[in-house]
């Protein structure tokens, strides 16, 4: 059963305060409980994912709220289904491929989502040799689909000091306001206003570079020991929209919060953050921090009557982007003992492998075993694959 390829049922993630449209719409899903809501996420491949082993036209999806990601709601046919990690036990080389299991062990590593967020916390994630108290190194990297905003790096001769300083003068204002909130001395709408104009004067971003990166551009974060957060704009009013590539590690263990946008939940609460681990965990080497190590625009080049892009390609996973028009059987489509996950970035393909065709619409995700050795693309129209892989 491992030597055929697999679809991907896309895990979309309810979020209250942020998200949007565009994932429903990009998908073309019409249901109306995902298209009437806010989607923050769509998860293309998790350590848990659900795969379907016949082909088809219409893929199912799963369904969930930010808050209970583990009990989602199936949507669509009710066909069989297995788990990956099911898959993985059967044969852990013949799935995941030898060189990964060599690497990373008998398990999924990856998590790829598909992401429309904004106003997120600043974080650093431990680098890898570098992890302290319970902290773990994420790999975690973007590819741009849209313009959008984001911070990353610290700004050049920032006052390290008086940035602590001014991280901890606003938790110790969010605390303050958060406890008047939940003793009803304060409604949450005022104190959130209080907190912005109090953020607002000294706003943290100062002390960090803001980066505009540029539809298909991608900034890799893989190394650790950088901040980065996405931001809100008013020109910019879907917020960003992106592929991410990372190794499948818990928020608790992994990002490490210094400033959390001034958010007050409505019942006052608030988020712990942990500003000494953030400034312990930056590498303030100012090289290390200029953005553009981060932010680059991929390469082009041609294979096989494809246009070739590594998007990333780093000791933890790579990212390839196919585009092409016609057949496609090239290197790109040889596994050598690497699992392939492939997504649509645009217009449609059939992933032909022993005969059996998979067809793929824009948005939908395939797993194809390292054990099925090859396949083939065959497009109509112009089309873009992602290709992920360990």
């Amino acid at each position: 059963m491992t030597t055929q390829p697999f679809y991907v049922v896309s895990l979309l993630i309810k979020q209250p305060t942020w998200g949007g449209k565009y994932i429903a719409e990009f998908k073309k899903i019409i249901d109306p409980k995902v298209s009437q809501t806010n989607i923050g996420q769509s998860y293309e491949l998790a350590k848990d994912s659900i795969l379907l082993a016949q082909p088809t036209t219409d893929l199912p999806f799963l369904l969930a709220s930010a808050n209970d990601t583990d009990h989602p709601q199936w949507h669509g046919s009710k066909v069989e289904s297995l788990n990956i990690q099911e898959l993985i036990k059967s044969n852990p080389e013949g799935v995941l491929g030898k060189k990964i299991v060599k690497k990373t062990g008998s398990q999924m590593s990856l998590l790829n989502k598909f992401t429309q967020a904004k106003e997120n916390s600043y974080q650093v994630h431990a680098a890898p040799g570098s992890e302290f108290n319970n902290w773990q190194h994420k790999p975690e990297s973007w590819y741009y689909f849209e313009n959008g905003k984001a911070t990353v790096g610290l700004r050049e001769g920032v006052n390290l000091k008086q940035y602590q300083q001014r991280c901890e003068d606003i938790y110790q204002q969010s605390l303050q306001l958060s406890q008047q909130v939940k003793k009803q001395e304060l409604n949450v709408e005022t104190a959130r206003q209080q907190l912005a104009d109090f953020i607002n004067q000294d706003h943290p971003s100062n002390y960090v570079n803001t980066i505009y990166p540029q539809r298909n551009s991608m900034v890799d974060l893989s190394n650790g020991g950088i901040h980065h957060s996405w931001e809100n704009d008013p020109d910019l009013p879907r917020g960003n929209i992106l592929y991410e590539v990372q190794i499948d590690q818990r928020d608790e263990v992994s990002s490490i919060r210094g400033f959390d946008q001034g958010k007050i939940k409505d019942n006052g609460d608030i988020r712990n953050i942990a500003i000494n681990d953030y400034f312990t965990a930056l590498n303030t080497d100012g090289e290390y921090n200029q953005p553009e190590q981060y932010l680059k625009t991929p390469l082009k080049k041609e294979e096989g009557g494809a246009t070739i892009s590594h998007i990333f390609d780093n000791p933890s996973y790579q990212l390839t982007q196919l585009e092409f028009v016609g057949q496609y059987r090239g290197k790109e489509a040889q596994l050598d003992q690497k699992f392939h996950h492939l997504f649509v970035k645009e217009g449609g393909v059939v992933v032909t492998h022993d005969d059996q065709e998979w067809p793929l619409a824009q948005g939908q995700s395939l797993f194809i075993p390292a054990d099925c050795d090859k396949y083939q693309l065959t497009a109509t129209q112009k089309t873009i694959i992602l290709k992920t892989t360990g």
